[in-house]
């Protein structure tokens, strides 16, 4: 008995080292599998890829959202810093979508989301001013039709 209680200690001291180390590095480095997570550039150090889906970004500028159909969307800042977007659906993947922008690429874009609802918002710190701008995916689909100063809050449920 004393060997079994020893041996569980043991095993649950393991897990809970591994569980610390997964928090400590933040996870493991894009957990999105229809992307395929990202990979950096090995000629362009700035710049990172999907594995799956390819295209080419700055690094540590991407935010993934996990879309109500239960696939995901990631938004990223290209290399002429303007926000791309790319998502998976039931009848495949869509190609890179360029949303326009300016968007300052030492920043990371910052989603705000109503899961329930497909309202979304993407925003970024422009290269220009330094400034919060921000375009909004309405809960028909539609988006404002260019990017505004500021940041937003998705619709209400």
């Amino acid at each position: 008995m004393r060997m079994n209680v020893r041996r569980l200690l043991q095993r649950a001291a393991i897990v809970v080292a591994v569980m610390a180390a997964v928090v400590a590095t933040g996870g493991p480095a894009n957990a999105n599998v229809e992307s395929g997570g990202t990979y950096p550039d090995p000629n362009k150090p700035a710049f990172c890829h999907y594995t799956i889906w390819d295209g080419t970004f700055y690094c540590n500028t991407e935010a993934e959202w996990f879309k109500p159909d239960y696939h995901w969307q990631v938004f990223v800042i290209g290399q002429d810093r303007s926000v791309y977007t790319r998502w998976r659906r039931d009848g495949g993947t869509a190609e890179w979508l360029n949303m326009g922008g300016t968007c300052n690429p030492n920043h990371r874009i910052f989603l705000n989301y109503q899961y329930a609802n497909w309202s979304v918002v993407v925003n970024c710190i422009a290269a220009a001013d330094g400034q919060w701008w921000y375009r909004k995916r309405f809960k028909d689909g539609s988006w404002t039709p260019r990017w505004i100063r500021g940041s937003a809050s998705p619709d209400p449920l």
